[in-house]
């Protein structure tokens, strides 16, 4: 059902001048993933067996049509598809897949998510390799 190989994919990640370290743009908390430039990250197994992986876009356009300016956009490989959990994501679907809702508020606050599902375009992976960046 799913490639063996890498697929490539568009991910939008935030640099911390503080720290000098690049994470996903929206996941904060015990779920957050730390990026390197050609290195393979990989999801949290607690937020796996929630039915929840790492993000990304399929496409260069629907990275850019989701992105707000903050950050930057890489394109990357993404390995080991996961199938997207259902389209609109609220507090209960969240409960229902044992996933504490504190530890998700602040990627669950964004409103297309809550309101329309997932963003167009986006993918999950188990992993990620950040290979360039390219806006």
């Amino acid at each position: 059902m799913f490639p063996d190989e890498p697929t490539i994919c568009y991910k939008i990640v935030s640099f911390d001048f503080n720290t000098h370290t690049t994470t996903s743009i929206y996941v904060r908390g015990p779920y957050m993933v730390t990026y390197k430039l050609g290195e393979w990250v990989k999801a949290d197994p607690d937020a796996l067996k929630a039915g929840f992986a790492l993000t990304a876009f399929s496409s260069l356009l629907y990275a850019k049509n989701f992105y707000s300016g903050l950050g930057e956009i890489y394109i990357a490989y993404g390995y080991k598809p996961v199938m997207l959990p259902p389209v609109r994501l609220g507090a209960l679907d969240v409960l229902e897949r044992n996933f504490v809702w504190n530890d998700m508020k602040h990627f669950m606050s964004i409103p297309s998510i809550i309101t329309s599902g997932w963003p167009a375009g986006t993918v999950m992976f188990e992993e990620i390799e950040l290979l360039k960046r390219v806006y």
